[in-house]
């Protein structure tokens, strides 16, 4: 666990500085909701693009043999920091960061190698870094870093590898290459940083398979889906699409750009006005991400996207849980899948233990996720009431003091505990809107100010209704009024709110879980009421 003043000296830079972090005003879901959307592809094949890839000293590069040191102890594990832009233009940062999280993503997918997590790695950007103690303090025995230069055509990629307990250079490669050639220099800084790491891969991988080409057009329109992503906003959603459209009419196969089509359909379904539209949008995002899947059998992404779409949209854990199986069987160390899997297929199962365990290994491996933290914190509140929880959310207020989902949820752990005064300050820190009028719909009814109580839910509800219906159901039924939490449950059901995922579980229903009503709604959903 990273100590908490590491973390403050870093926070700034993943709060100011770090699109990652950014989030705009979407549909509250299942603590999964608020998780990144950030995309990324499996770079296939991680060892075998390049074989014989020559580790010496030629044509400027440097491969330093570690034949008098001392191998690494335990299990290997990375810090990949982000690529320098050194193109001239700040326009091309996407291209370089993109550069980071695919090489990221591939590494991920290497077996017993643990990569540290997106988030962490771009709070670290532009950061003057002591190596050592980085890698200390994140307990990551290597560290990549690196640089693109993108002029006309013409793509120049400088990589090393460095020991993180001493600074020794374990490898550095530099590549000129056309840009067409972006996925080739990919997995050929992929393969020889997991050569260089000697890091024990599957016999079959990488078996006789060709480097990889691209047209540069359709994988700078990919990276920019990526980057709009990562707003998990409108306007994201929006720029998302169109660049995946984009890159799919120029490459029809070019199975990444499906996926991040996927995850911005399912993102715009969380804004459309209507059941109907809302049903068109999920079902064109599962399209996508099967044709993903289609085109590419081993896009951990896809499975993850389809997955995470199951079980909002039709509510199939069985088919849900084999894309994410698939998924994590193809990136065992992608922290992003495992908060996922977590959030999305076993905690509506009411799975919390197996969830929380998952979530536990994505903080391990992305510690500075305020996003992360506070999914975490939500399902140990629910499942014990008790401190565990409110650390994990303090430790994502820490990281990110504008992380209103993580407020809110420090609110509902002290209104369980008896204090309606002190969760009504602490809701009203968030911003005006969803979080702060359902917080003072909450505390002001257990403080008696009834009238101020039923105003703010009056607001709530004129404010809400959609895409928020699951949000105002829990307001109802906190307050024991269980006619209006059912209605509005049936309209957050009929609407595929993801809200619904925290129905088996959300400490604010409790008062209504007894109610016969509730055993049919499961019943709708496939959930067993245990």
């Amino acid at each position: 666990m990273v100590p908490s003043g590491w973390v403050e000296q870093m926070r700034q830079r993943a709060v100011r500085g770090s699109r990652w972090l950014r989030r705009g005003r979407r549909r509250p879901a299942s603590p999964g909701a608020y998780l990144a959307r950030r995309q990324r592809r499996r770079i296939l094949a991680l060892l075998g693009a390049v074989t014989g890839l020559a580790l010496l000293v030629s044509g400027g590069a440097l491969y330093l043999h570690r034949t008098a040191r001392q191998p690494f102890p335990g299990t290997p594990s990375i810090l990949v920091l982000p690529f320098q832009n050194l193109s001239g233009d700040p326009g091309q940062d996407y291209f370089a960061d993109g550069m980071t999280e695919e090489i990221q993503g591939a590494l991920a997918e290497t077996p017993g190698l643990r990569v540290i997590g997106r988030t962490t790695t771009f709070a670290l950007k532009g950061k003057s870094l002591d190596l050592r103690e980085v890698g200390r303090r994140l307990g990551v025995t290597a560290v990549l870093e690196g640089s693109v230069r993108r002029v006309g055509a013409r793509l120049r990629v400088s990589a090393q590898v460095l020991d993180a307990r001493d600074g020794y250079q374990i490898w550095s490669q530099a590549f000129d290459r056309e840009a067409g050639d972006v996925l080739a220099v990919q997995d050929e800084i992929g393969g020889a940083v997991a050569r260089a790491l000697q890091v024990a891969l599957l016999p079959a991988q990488g078996a006789g398979l060709a480097p990889r080409s691209v047209d540069p057009e359709v994988y700078s329109q990919y990276l920019l889906a990526r980057r709009f992503l990562a707003a998990s906003s409108l306007d994201g959603f929006v720029r998302a699409a169109a660049a995946s459209e984009r890159a799919i009419s120029r490459a029809p196969s070019f199975a990444p750009a499906w996926a991040t089509l996927a995850a911005a359909l399912g993102g715009l379904a969380d804004y459309a006005d209507a059941p109907g539209e809302i049903a068109a949008n999920q079902g064109k995002a599962v399209a996508a991400a099967a044709r993903a899947i289609e085109l590419d059998p081993g896009l951990a992404e896809a499975y993850a996207a389809r997955g995470q779409l199951l079980a909002q949209t039709t509510w199939d854990w069985e088919s849900a849980a084999e894309d994410f199986e698939r998924a994590l069987a193809l990136a065992p160390g992608d922290a992003d899948i495992l908060r996922k899997k977590g959030a999305w297929l076993l905690a509506p199962q009411g799975r919390l233990v197996e969830a929380i365990e998952l979530l536990r290994r994505s903080t391990e491996l992305d510690p500075l996720s305020a996003s992360g933290w506070t999914t975490l914190g939500h399902l140990e509140l629910a499942a014990t009431r008790g401190t565990m929880g409110e650390r994990s959310l303090l430790r994502a207020i820490e990281i990110d003091p504008e992380y209103d989902y993580a407020r809110q949820a420090i609110g509902v752990r002290l209104l369980l505990a008896g204090d309606p005064a002190a969760a009504l300050a602490e809701t009203n820190r968030c911003a005006p809107g969803l979080w702060r009028l359902r917080g003072a719909a909450l505390a002001l009814h257990d403080l008696g100010r009834r009238d101020e109580a039923s105003l703010a839910l009056s607001d709530l509800t004129t404010g809400y209704a959609h895409p928020s219906p699951f949000q105002i159901a829990e307001v109802y039924a906190w307050r024991g009024e269980s006619d209006q939490a059912f209605a509005w449950l049936e309209r957050a059901i009929e609407a595929h709110d993801g809200g619904m995922l925290l129905v088996l579980w959300d400490p604010l229903l409790a008062r209504i879980r007894g109610d016969p009503r509730m055993g049919g709604l499961l019943a709708r959903m496939n959930l067993n009421p245990g």
